[in-house]
């Protein structure tokens, strides 16, 4: 085994005394961004909670061709009429209905009762004419007092599912259009919660409200879909702790539908409710799952944030969906340009900052070679080229060298 004697050791040339150089954290200033690179391109969970199945045929033979053709025609010229006329038939005869009884010279509580016995018929109404076949397991734990009702969303078929069952009210944004006339005009009689997640007071307010709610018992059921948007039916998102706060009794109900022939997601931001339904009436249809579980309470020592993922896991399990831990904002709060800048300066910096350790280390190793003499126009333009990349490097890593300086210099007279 061979020693090295000291005065070896003192004729090893001397590494560079640049702050932070370690062969590890070199090779780290390149992998860190790869990582990042390649997780975002590769594994981006959040994007895929929200893409649509497509029922076009990959790869077009004969047959393919055939029945794609067949189905088309079958959903436009047979499928599509008929549920078009039970979907106008169903929205004009409910919405007289309504207007109708509150005209009448009914009591309050009569007129209610009257109105909460439409919407489970209003709520058939729609599943007939979007072409949804459910089946429903378990029983609907009867309302009582403290009692709330969660479960994943895919779209407003599972509010109306559940109002097939009993009529419930929800909470969610308020939307303009054909959606916001129905909620409006329509299922009002629910004593609804709507909220505009663009008012900071309607939110700050909205756990207070629902608690208030709540404890009413002579209201309607109160269903919120924690999640906050509409998701694939494939992934559930993380459930915010609005509904889990409150101290109330959850019962969780779980959601899965069949996308053999039709996916019901509702993707918001490609098209419109209305648009959406027109879509639904020309598919075959879709069966749905509808799971019903028992009512679950805060342990003690739980935090709300676990009580949430517990639910969100029963969930999960009982409809074979996967659970995740993304916050369903994000799909409508894309990061800030100054955020977006902040990461694009950190990353130039710490490039700078790696090809600088790195010339240091290969010039402790070996000098750098003189540079052959330009013999050609090309030649002499490349490397003007280089030399001023080489003294923006530098000056870029002394200009954040001084504007550290400032800024400890600012924090030490704050501090006296």
């Amino acid at each position: 085994m061979t020693s090295y004697s000291d005065s070896t050791r003192k004729q090893s040339p001397p590494l560079s005394k640049s702050p932070g150089f370690e062969p590890y954290n070199l090779f780290n200033h390149g992998w860190s961004h790869f990582r990042d690179g390649y997780q975002t391109v590769v594994d981006d969970n959040f994007t895929k909670c929200f893409e649509t199945k497509s029922f076009i045929p990959k790869k077009w033979t004969f047959g393919n061709s055939i029945l794609f053709g067949l189905k088309e025609i079958l959903c436009d010229f047979i499928i599509f009429p008929i549920k078009f006329s039970i979907f106008v038939l169903n929205n004009v005869l409910f919405a007289l209905l309504f207007f109708i009884l509150k005209l009448l010279p009914l009591s309050k509580n009569l007129r209610l009762t009257l109105q909460k016995k439409f919407i489970v018929f209003y709520g058939w109404g729609w599943l007939m004419s979007l072409g949804v076949f459910p089946t429903f397991h378990g029983t609907f734990p009867k309302p009582q007092p403290n009692y709330i009702y969660v479960a994943n969303h895919t779209c407003l078929i599972d509010y109306m599912l559940l109002c097939t069952q009993r009529a419930c009210g929800s909470v969610g944004q308020r939307t303009p259009g054909f959606l916001g006339w129905i909620m409006k005009h329509t299922i009002d009689c629910c004593d609804n919660i709507w909220f505009d997640r663009s008012m900071q007071f309607e939110k700050d307010n909205l756990t207070r409200r629902i608690k208030t709610r709540i404890q009413d018992p002579a209201k309607a059921n109160l269903m919120i879909f924690p999640e906050g948007v509409c998701v694939n039916n494939e992934y559930t998102l993380m459930f915010k702790r609005g509904a889990f706060e409150i101290g109330a009794t959850v019962v969780p109900v779980g959601i899965k539908y069949s996308k053999r022939v039709t996916d019901p997601y509702y993707n918001t931001r490609k098209v419109g409710f209305f648009m959406y339904c027109i879509n639904m009436m020309r598919s075959l249809g879709v069966h749905a799952d509808v799971f019903f579980l028992d009512p679950v309470n805060q342990n003690e020592g739980e935090s709300v944030n676990d009580f949430a993922k517990r639910v969100q896991l029963l969930v999960s399990e009982r409809t074979g969906l996967t659970a995740t831990n993304f916050d369903g904002y994000m799909k409508h709060y894309p990061p800030s340009r100054t955020y977006m800048r902040r990461i694009q300066e950190k990353t130039t910096d710490e490039v700078c900052e790696g090809l600088r350790i790195a010339s240091d280390f290969s010039h402790t190793i070996s000098p750098p070679l003189p540079l052959p003499s330009p013999t050609t126009d090309e030649e002499k333009q490349r490397r003007e080229i280089a030399i001023d990349v080489s003294k923006w490097m530098v000056d870029k890593t002394e200009l954040n060298a001084q504007e550290a300086k400032k800024k400890k210099g600012k924090k030490q007279k704050k501090v006296e």
